[in-house]
């Protein structure tokens, strides 16, 4: 039981540094936007208030970051 709660811990670990890598990829702007929106929380419309953009165009902005750094975290393998 422990040794199968000490690898699920490393298997946690490890992904936090994934995402944590992943971040560097984002602009500022991406940035902030996860950072405001999936972190803290926040709605769309204060979102946008705090980053002076468009309400649709912070839901794109979204998406590109996600899209991006998905990319990072979950390795896709590529078979020949």
């Amino acid at each position: 039981m422990i040794n199968k709660l000490k690898r699920e811990k490393a298997s946690k670990i490890r992904l936090i540094t994934k995402i944590d890598n992943s971040l560097e990829v984002l602009d500022e702007t991406e940035r902030k936007v996860i950072e405001y929106r999936l972190i803290k929380g926040y709605s769309w419309i204060k979102v946008s208030t705090l980053l002076n953009i468009n309400n649709d165009y912070c839901g794109k902005i979204k998406k590109k970051a996600i899209n991006k750094i998905s990319n990072k975290i979950w390795v896709k393998e590529q078979y020949i």
